[in-house]
């Protein structure tokens, strides 16, 4: 499974082709997480900017009963 500092990842919820998404525990704050992740060692730029304009898009959604986006984090 996914080693990621910080986070204890409990399972895979989708793999798809350029992304894996991940269920989790934050362990500064146990907070329940999805985690997003490209699958690329060294993702393209495109790759980059789409997942960085979804974080934008989500972040400002204050809408209950969806996901809220705590951050965009650097991996590797």
């Amino acid at each position: 499974m996914l080693d990621l500092p910080n986070y204890v990842i409990s399972e895979v919820i989708y793999r798809g082709l350029r992304v894996d998404v991940y269920r989790g525990v934050r362990q500064t704050d146990n907070l329940p997480v999805v985690i997003k992740l490209l699958k690329e060692q060294y993702p393209d730029l495109n790759d980059i900017a789409k997942l960085r304009h979804e974080y934008q898009l989500v972040s400002e959604l204050q809408i209950e009963g969806i996901v809220k986006a705590y951050g965009l984090e650097k991996y590797q």
